[in-house]
This record gives C-alpha cells, sequence and structure tokens, in this order.
C-alpha cells in the first residue's frame, strides 16, 4: 500500500524503498526500467532476487526498445521465449550470441542445437554448424562439417 501511494506521487525512489521492505522485487525491476532509467538495478535484482519469467520478459522488452540485441536474446531466453530470441538472433545477426546463451543455459537440448546447426549450415559457417550437430547428437553431420571446415577444427 505504502509503496503504490508513493509510485502515484512519482517518488520512486521511497517506492522502490517500500517494495523492497515488501520483498516485492518484480515491481522493484518494473520500477527500475520504467521510471528510474536503471536497468543495471533491474539486472542485479533478477540475478539476485527474482528469477521470475515475467522479470526477465519486462527487462527482454527494455533491451530490445533500447536496440541491446544481445541482452534482449538473453533475456528472453530465460524468461522462456526461446522462439522470440531465435527470431532476434536470426534477423540480427546475433546467432553467435543465442548460441552461447543456450549453451551455458541449456546445453543438453537437442532442438535448440540442431536449429542453430541448420542457421549455421545455411551461412556456410562449417565450423559453428558441426558445434552443434555434435551437442544434437547428429555425429557424422558434425564430423563431415569438421573435415570441410579443415583443419582448424579437427
Amino acid at each position: 500500500m505504502v509503496a503504490k501511494a508513493k509510485e502515484a506521487d512519482k517518488n520512486y525512489r521511497e517506492a522502490e524503498k517500500a517494495y523492497e521492505k515488501a520483498n516485492d522485487y518484480e515491481n522493484i525491476i518494473r520500477l527500475n526500467l520504467d521510471h528510474l532509467d536503471n536497468p543495471e538495478r533491474a539486472k542485479e535484482i533478477f540475478h539476485t532476487k527474482s528469477k521470475l519469467p515475467q522479470c526477465a520478459l519486462m527487462i527482454a522488452d527494455y533491451c530490445e526498445k533500447k536496440g541491446s540485441k544481445k541482452e534482449a536474446i538473453e533475456f528472453l531466453v530465460l524468461g522462456g521465449k526461446r522462439e522470440n530470441a531465435f527470431v532476434i538472433a536470426q534477423s540480427h545477426q546475433e546467432m553467435d550470441e543465442y548460441a552461447n546463451i543456450i549453451l551455458k543455459t541449456d546445453e543438453k537440448n537437442i532442438d535448440e542445437h540442431l536449429k542453430i546447426a541448420q542457421y549455421y549450415e545455411g551461412k556456410s559457417q562449417w565450423g559453428k554448424a558441426a558445434k552443434h550437430y555434435e551437442k544434437s547428437e547428429q555425429l557424422n553431420k558434425a564430423l563431415k562439417l569438421y573435415i570441410q571446415e579443415g583443419e582448424s577444427c579437427i
């Protein structure tokens, strides 16, 4: 109640303190993104206090609006919107970022690695395609692409 009243009065710093006392991390993140223009604090709260998907998606939306595609991709993945993240990665030549996030967060996801592998293969990036075909358990395909890439991958 106090936090909402402070927010209604546009006293955002006091509202943030009140939300913090109430452990209302979603509203702290929202305030920092929408009113305090402090995305770093929002990200810190997300990573240390509240890994709720809706919080990740708020941050992803903020990052996308600000033109930070790499961060938008990361938070879309963390928010469970991988398809959206993949589309952004594809259309903004940020597949390396998407691939790295998938490697960190869900290394064993065969379907994700297959999509990434097919993307890289379509771009004639044989070594990267091979790595993700390997992760998607298509070892023969991976080996052929590693050979095609050359000695640097073997």
